[in-house]
């Protein structure tokens, strides 16, 4: 049966160069030109952050939680490097706290972006105001400098162009130019709570005091006046120290209250429950309520939600307004995956000790261990770990158990297949077997890897970064280039690369040039890509196996040697050696002794 033709029609549609809708906004009756006004004081609710402690508390635990720690990555490994180094140089995240607190309490965080220099800084919003048209779209923005605005001129007005300001806007109506924030929309209850925290101050204070009454002559009878105001004269001498001696017709008794203080404490309360509602943060996270626990967990999902959610919107400011014009200024192009820590960390820290100290029971099913491993990983935020996790195969645990028999347990840097050659297929291997990292029940392996990649964040690879300009000149690598090789590295350990890959990333991203020493070439760049690369993994995955070694208590380690035709004679020699943990040496007695080593250390075990 042939296609039929089908007949379309397309319809003429009057585009729409831009939206038709006008925002109201009032804009600063004098002058004009200063901005849209302001829906609030500013002024006033910084005043109430800071003199407010459970105001003051309420914005520090949203500042906390979503800020924390947070990850910056790319594809394109310059783009990650320079807005590594940029969030490095700028006390990024200093600054972000200062913005965040800024806009949660007035509703609005202005940053300034100094794209020439290449920083930032907070500004304080009381004074900052927004131009905007009648469309909605933003014009700039003016700080003004002073106490009245009727005093403008142009000293104490500062004009930005709208890429020279970062603008959060929290509780933000649309088409509003300015954000409510979390103080100005709980106001009324700040204040009533004021008023009753007043109210109850008062009332113990009288009632420190400890007033009388008293009642002079008999009931029924009216009392002689001047004989009321001679015993009030007398009691303004009354103190602790004074005994009183009355007749039958004076009677002295202290002033009761009644209740009328655990009512206001109440009245306290429930405004304070008011004011968090407003604020929309849990009370338990305050410190307060006595509520069950699954609904404290229903308040906590619904607060880290709401964190979320702010979270989005500053994240989109910031790629916008911050990362895309510092890329911009040095002519790169691409996205940047900004990963906030969401709150939730204690938790999420209970479960990963909980995976540990059943990945340490040593009888557990392999099939389990293998399930807690990938759990592990999801974690600790390492996706790509879960594709190198190997698969659990059939026979699979009596294998295990076999290789248990074993004096020494085989490990990362064991090498089984040794005295075969096996150099001429280096460069197709991936990165975890050319240095022979495999999976064993005695080895955790995604705490091993965790360890290495911790190394590649933390190494100063001394022996290649250059600490002059000479020295840079001569070849060694700068800053920047370091900066580049770390991340090569972290990617090569993740993503489990061959070391055809990881050469090819370091010759064509870092810009190697020839090493010189004394005037004299001693390795052509054409020679050092796969120099670097394989010595360099091999010592940070030594450096990791000798940490992940001592968090677990091993002592004593066995130098092991990759014995083929071409093994050198010193790594040779220290075959088989054994070492204290704690005094070995990179160069020495821990791998690489040489470059392009393929030598590693295994744990002396009694079993």
């Amino acid at each position: 049966m042939g296609k039929k033709a089908i007949r379309g029609f397309i319809a003429k549609i009057p585009f729409k160069e831009e939206f038709k809708a006008e925002v109201e906004a009032q804009e600063v009756k004098f002058p004009k030109e200063l901005g849209i006004e302001h829906p609030f004081d500013f002024e006033d609710a910084e005043k109430i952050t800071k003199r407010f402690g459970l105001v003051n508390g309420a914005i520090d635990k949203y500042v906390d939680a979503i800020v924390g720690e947070f990850t910056i990555k790319a594809k394109e490994p310059k783009i990650e490097t320079a807005i590594l180094k940029f969030v490095k140089n700028t006390n990024f995240s200093l600054e972000l706290r200062r913005w965040i607190r800024d806009g949660l309490s007035k509703g609005n965080g202005f940053m300034e972006i100094d794209l020439v220099d290449q920083k930032i800084r907070a500004i304080n919003a009381n004074n900052m105001f927004v131009r905007m048209n009648r469309k909605g779209k933003i014009l700039g923005y003016n700080q003004f400098l002073g106490s009245k605005k009727f005093q403008i001129n142009a000293t104490n007005v500062i004009p930005f162009e709208p890429n020279e300001i970062a603008h959060i806007k929290i509780n933000h109506f649309p088409g509003d130019a300015y954000g409510g924030g979390f103080v100005y929309c709980n106001e009324t209850q700040l204040n009533s709570l004021a008023s009753k925290i007043r109210d109850l101050d008062k009332l113990i204070e009288r009632k420190a005091g400890a007033p009388l009454h008293v009642r002079i002559g008999e009931k029924g009878m009216i009392a002689d006046q001047s004989a009321i105001t001679e015993f009030a004269n007398k009691l303004q001498y009354m103190n602790n120290r004074t005994e009183w001696v009355t007749d039958g017709n004076i009677e002295m008794n202290v002033l009761d209250f009644g209740d009328i203080g655990k009512n206001l404490i109440d009245a306290i309360n429930n405004t304070i429950e008011l004011i968090l509602f407003g604020f929309q943060i849990p009370e338990v996270l305050m410190g307060r309520g006595n509520i069950p626990e699954g609904l404290a967990k229903v308040q906590m999902e619904a607060w880290q939600r709401k964190v979320a959610a702010i979270q989005e919107g500053i994240e989109a400011e910031v790629r916008e307004k911050i990362f895309k014009p510092i890329l911009n200024a040095q002519k790169l192009d691409g996205e940047v995956e900004f990963t906030w820590n969401l709150p939730g960390e204690e938790e999420i820290n209970k479960r990963i000790t909980q995976i540990k100290e059943l990945l340490n029971v040593m009888t557990i099913d392999e099939n389990m261990r293998r399930g807690l491993q990938i759990e592990l990983a999801k974690l600790l935020n390492m996706p790509d770990l879960m594709g190198i996790l190997p698969q659990i195969e059939k026979g699979a645990d009596e294998e295990a158990k076999a290789e248990k028999q074993l004096k020494q347990p085989e490990i990362p840097g064991e090498k089984p297949n040794a005295h075969e050659c096996l150099h001429e297929s280096f460069d197709d291997m991936g990165l975890h077997e050319f240095i022979n990292i495999r999976e064993q029940p005695d080895f955790n392996f995604s705490e091993y890897l965790s360890k290495v990649l911790e190394a590649v964040r933390n190494d100063p690879f001394s022996f290649l970064h250059g600490k002059t300009e000479q020295e840079i000149i001569d070849g060694l690598l700068s800053d920047t280039q370091v900066e580049k090789l770390r991340l090569i590295l972290k990617d090569g350990f993740k993503n489990n690369q061959t070391m055809k890959e990881i050469e090819k990333n370091i010759d064509t991203k870092i810009g190697l040039k020839n090493l010189i020493k004394d005037g004299k070439i001693i390795s052509l760049a054409s020679n050092r890509a796969p120099n670097i690369a394989r010595t360099e993994t091999i010592r940070l995955s030594n450096i990791g196996l000798v940490s992940h070694y001592k968090e677990n208590k091993v002592e004593q380690v066995r130098f092991l040697a990759a014995l083929s035709e071409r093994t050198c004679p010193i790594c040779e020699e220290l075959n088989g050696r054994v070492y204290s943990i704690n005094e070995l040496e990179i160069g020495v007695s821990q791998p690489p002794i040489h470059n392009m080593c393929r030598c590693s250390l295994v744990p002396v075990v009694e079993l």
